[in-house]
């Protein structure tokens, strides 16, 4: 699931950068959503740095985007909305990860990219054109996918 507004809010994030260069995917998922809503702080990026990489730059957890994804359901969709209740955000981040693997495969970081993050050579040869061709996929349908369910709740 894209959206155009969406993708040109992650395009910028994205343009003239190399991989290991810009900020991961966690940090660019948050701050694109949050963008996307108006509802971007500064502080944004401190909270979702250590999400990248598969978690603290693991590679063997959850995905980065899905991290990202999971920290704006939190913001935008808080316990105290009685409207929506208080499991809504985390529904939907069960969601989202079911989405991911029937999408992607999985929603670990070394799975979907089928890179062995212990083979310094491999990652070399092999991470930035995964990041341009599996990552910022993953984050443009991601980020779809979140707007979408969120338009299905009126927010």
């Amino acid at each position: 699931m894209e959206n155009e507004r969406m993708n040109k809010i992650l395009s910028r994030f994205w343009d003239g950068i190399s991989y290991g260069t810009g900020t991961s995917c966690s940090v660019t998922t948050l701050l694109a959503l949050s963008e996307y809503y108006d509802m971007a702080e500064p502080w944004m990026k401190d909270i979702a740095t250590p999400f990248g990489g598969g978690i603290c730059h693991s590679h063997v957890s959850v995905c980065g985007v899905v991290s990202g994804a999971l920290l704006f359901l939190g913001l935008k969709l808080p316990v105290g909305d009685e409207a929506l209740g208080q499991e809504t955000s985390a529904r939907l981040g069960a969601e989202l990860i079911e989405y991911v693997k029937s999408e992607f495969g999985d929603n670990i970081c070394d799975k979907m990219l089928n890179i062995d993050f212990n083979d310094a050579e491999q990652v070399k040869r092999e991470k930035a054109d995964k990041y341009e061709s599996i990552c910022q996929p993953v984050m443009k349908n991601v980020c779809g996918w979140v707007i979408n369910e969120l338009e299905k709740l009126g927010k």
